[in-house]
């Protein structure tokens, strides 16, 4: 809604150029189709010329005709999107390329896991609207489970339920068999399953306090749940920065002094801090470029090797969640539609909504592409 809102301001002076800035960063893979749709349909009809702006290479690959590729300010290479996307020139679009994830098979899940988190008939409302409707799952020890869905499907609700930061309607959570459910969300800090239990916001910026400094930020859940101080704190502070590949010099800088993806790492280090045995990552990959992405991802699985944790992966890129976890969960206005091995629900799904979900995710182009809608005359 808001996004049509801002297309309706931007076409009210009739102009002959519209630049949409990453009119689709954040939206579901349906939502991002009807965005885009809406706006072939605006451009077309006005005879309008359109600059879109975007990392996403495969948006670009589906809706341009022609690509510019920019490093540092400077234009690295440009020509027309077929041949810049399939055979680009210059190590930096082959890396953008290399980096975008492509729709897998998903990853086997044959490993019979020993339970850590069991969620049944969960239930939450707001405003009398139904935004979790009688949820049932589980997630294994050293598990990695994917939650997709379109926005408003319940999936950041379910987050910050799991994460205790909100308090159910009716349903249970049990984690390791304890019914945390039953702990009011305002006292769930006082349990000593707190720590056990560590959330990554969707937005690196907005999660992290501006006037704080990294050092702060990542030292606050010490502080409050583990008692370190003084040069122990900072030694562990600085252990973690470079678990998650921080350099040291960024410790005493404020938040807009870091780039995206150094929010992200920061946010991951103030989340493994207190070594949490589940990771509840809500988004942890959306407003990030493709070479970032890549990066996160990355390094999401090495902490995840390392330190035997259980990821409960929220996302609604396709592309990634069937290259990075081991089981699926389809949710659709609040309701489990779907659930299975990655492997199954990528490559057989056996919902019409999932189904739906798949057709509508984009792919980089191939020589012989035509672009599925042409923004040109």
């Amino acid at each position: 809604m808001c996004q049509r809102a801002m297309l309706a301001l931007a076409i009210a002076c009739e102009p002959q150029l519209l630049i949409a800035d990453e009119p689709t960063t954040g939206l579901d893979v349906t939502t991002q189709q009807t965005i885009m749709a809406l706006l072939n349909d605006i451009v077309l009809a006005r005879n309008m010329s359109l600059i879109l702006i975007t990392h996403d290479l495969a948006l670009a690959g589906a809706y341009t005709d022609r690509v510019i590729v920019m490093r540092n300010g400077a234009i690295v290479e440009q020509g027309s999107t077929i041949d810049v996307l399939t055979a680009p020139r210059t190590d930096y679009a082959r890396t953008l390329v290399e980096a975008t994830p492509r729709l897998s098979g998903g990853n086997p899940n044959t490993a019979t896991r020993k339970p850590l988190l069991a969620v049944s008939d969960l239930a939450k409302t707001f405003a009398g609207h139904r935004s979790v409707n009688n949820v049932s799952f589980a997630v294994g020890q050293n598990e990695c489970v994917g939650l997709v869905g379109e926005s408003g499907s319940g999936k950041s609700t379910i987050a910050r339920l799991v994460s205790r930061l909100i308090d159910r309607d009716s349903g249970s959570i049990e984690f390791h068999g304890e019914k945390i459910g039953r702990i009011a969300a305002q006292d769930f800090y006082r349990s000593p399953t707190r720590s056990k239990i560590q959330l990554v916001f969707q937005d690196p910026t907005d999660s992290l306090v501006p006037h704080r400094t990294v050092f702060a930020s990542i030292a606050d859940p010490l502080r409050r749940l583990t008692g370190l101080s003084g040069s122990e704190l900072r030694k562990r502070v600085e252990m973690l920065a470079d678990q998650v590949q921080v350099s040291r010099s960024l410790l005493d800088r404020l938040p807009h002094q870091l780039s995206g993806g150094q929010k992200a790492r920061v946010g991951i280090a103030r989340a493994i801090a207190v070594e949490p045995e589940l990771l509840v990552l809500d988004e942890p990959t959306a407003s990030l470029d493709v070479s970032i992405q890549a990066a996160i991802l990355e390094l999401l699985g090495e902490l995840r090797r390392q330190l035997g944790m259980s990821y409960l992966f929220i996302s609604h890129d396709l592309n990634v969640v069937s290259n990075f976890c081991d089981r699926i969960i389809v949710l659709q206005k609040g309701a489990i539609v779907e659930t299975g091995d990655s492997s199954k629900i990528f490559t057989t799904p056996s919902h019409s909504y999932t189904r739906q979900l798949l057709e509508a995710a984009l792919q980089l182009p191939t020589t012989d592409h035509v672009p599925l809608i042409s923004l040109a005359k």
